[in-house]
Parts: structure tokens; C-alpha cells; sequence
């Protein structure tokens, strides 16, 4: 008897490595086309959240004293339409920001203003996910060179994947921290989170594309981060917390331009 055997291994590997080529590019086309829809949702939020702002603002205007009287508790609701419209509308504004086409433009940042700017977002998350949030920043200004809009996703991100990871707790045990500190040349910009232990695999992969460990996610977002990140010169990194929960943090080069001798921040 003669036997003839051929080692078809490679030619395999080539196959599976093909399909998952095609594969990621379908799921990076789904991804464009998400993100030309959420432009396109923000623009067209942005009119009627204007035009409610604009009738609440026209009514208190004609029936406050001396031209007219409200009932009790409608002007107070009327106010608060308002806020809550303008409020709506600067989250709509970071959203086209975010998402709009264009070279990234770098300029001095005070990374510390830069994450006030989408706290409103971050809360709103928070809120969504049941979480009780922390903010921690640096006393004073923490000044880098980078793009705003940029360094603001890379923090949404973060704070969106770290709300995810918590939902299977109990509500009491979710805790976000959102912080920034100054280390020698660097700012750091941690979020940390109380969910559940990652595994030393999930850890490693966790910035590759299209990696996630959810069962809904696009596995983009931490991919894109350090991307981002590592254009300005930084570097992020995952680290599992004592006890349970996980540490994103990232690093950007600090400027010489000191920051203001205040005290530090803390809000829940």
C-alpha cells in the first residue's frame, strides 16, 4: 500500500484569515454608516430642540409680570423646559463635533477643561447606567497639545465601556471615577470602574479592532482610542484594580505652562 499525505495547514490559515478580512471589513462599513447616521440624527435633533427652547422662552417672556401671570408651578416648569432644552442642545453640539469629518486640529489643552466640557454627557451616562459618579480632576490646569474633540472621545469611550461593564451589579455597587493628575512630563487621565475581573486574554486584546468582550459591541471604540491616543504622543493601557474592576488610563505629554496653585476637584 502506498500513502500519500499533503499538509494543507497553510493554506487554511490563509482561508481563515481571508474570512476574517472580509468579515472586519463589513463590520467597518456598519461602523461608517453608524457614524454618517449619528451626524445625520444630530442635525436633525438640533431644530426641534431648538424650537422648544425658543416656546418656552416666548411664553415666559409674554406671561411674566408686568404683562401677565403664570399659574403656580408653570413658570418654574417653564424654566426648567428651558434648561433642560439648552442642556439637550450642547450635548447634540459634541455629538456633531465628535463625528464631523476634518483634519485633527492641535492646540494647547487644558485636558482638565476638556473633560468638564462633555461632563454633561458623562453624567448623562451615568445616570442611564444606574452609576454613581465621581469626578476627580487636577488642581488647577492640567495643559497638553492636542485635538479637543479627539481627547473628549477617547474619555466618552472610556466612560460608556466601563458603564457597560457594570450593568449585571447591583445598582449600590456601581461606582465610576473619572480622574486626571499631573505625573512629571505627562497628564493622566484614568476611568475606573467596579465590573467584573477581565481574563489576562481579554485584557491583552482589549485595544485590537473589532475585539470586544460584548455581546452587542462593534469592538472599535478602544481601538480607535489608541489610536488617538497614540497620535498625540500618548499611551493607553488596561490594568485590572485591586479586588475587582478595571483601570483605563492614558497618558499625554504635559506643556510647560504650569497650572493655576487652586485646590482639587471632587464632585459626586
Amino acid at each position: 500500500m502506498t500513502g500519500v499525505a499533503l499538509d494543507i495547514t497553510a493554506r487554511k490559515q490563509v482561508e481563515r484569515e481571508a474570512q476574517e478580512l472580509r468579515s472586519n471589513l463589513t463590520h467597518l462599513s456598519r461602523v461608517n454608516m453608524l457614524g454618517e447616521l449619528a451626524g445625520s440624527l444630530a442635525h436633525e435633533l438640533n431644530q426641534p430642540l431648538t424650537a422648544v427652547l425658543s416656546n418656552a422662552n416666548a411664553v415666559l417672556r409674554t406671561h411674566t409680570p408686568p404683562r401677565g401671570v403664570l399659574p403656580e408651578g408653570v413658570e418654574e416648569a417653564l424654566r426648567d423646559i428651558a434648561e433642560d432644552a439648552t442642556r439637550a442642545g450642547e450635548i447634540i453640539r459634541h455629538v456633531r463635533e465628535l463625528v464631523r469629518k476634518g483634519a485633527s486640529r492641535k492646540a494647547p489643552l487644558d485636558v482638565n477643561e476638556a473633560i468638564r466640557g462633555v461632563e454633561a454627557l458623562i453624567r448623562a451616562a451615568a445616570l442611564e447606567g444606574d452609576a454613581a459618579l465621581f469626578m476627580d480632576l487636577a488642581p488647577g490646569r492640567a495643559m497638553s497639545v492636542g485635538d479637543v474633540i479627539q481627547v473628549q472621545q477617547v474619555v466618552l469611550n472610556l466612560v460608556r465601556n466601563a458603564i457597560d461593564a457594570m450593568r449585571a451589579l447591583p445598582k449600590p455597587e456601581r461606582r465610576l471615577v473619572v480622574r486626571s493628575q499631573r505625573d512629571r512630563d505627562v497628564i493622566v487621565v484614568s476611568v475606573e470602574d467596579a465590573g467584573p475581573p477581565l481574563e489576562k486574554e481579554a485584557l491583552d486584546h482589549l485595544f485590537a479592532p473589532f475585539y470586544t468582550t460584548k455581546a452587542n459591541g462593534l469592538g472599535m471604540g478602544l481601538s480607535i482610542s489608541r489610536s488617538i491616543i497614540e497620535a498625540h504622543g500618548g499611551v493607553i493601557e488596561a490594568r485590572s484594580r485591586s479586588g475587582r474592576g478595571l483601570a483605563v488610563r492614558f497618558t499625554l505629554r504635559a506643556s510647560h505652562e504650569a497650572g493655576d496653585a487652586v485646590g482639587p476637584r471632587m464632585s459626586a
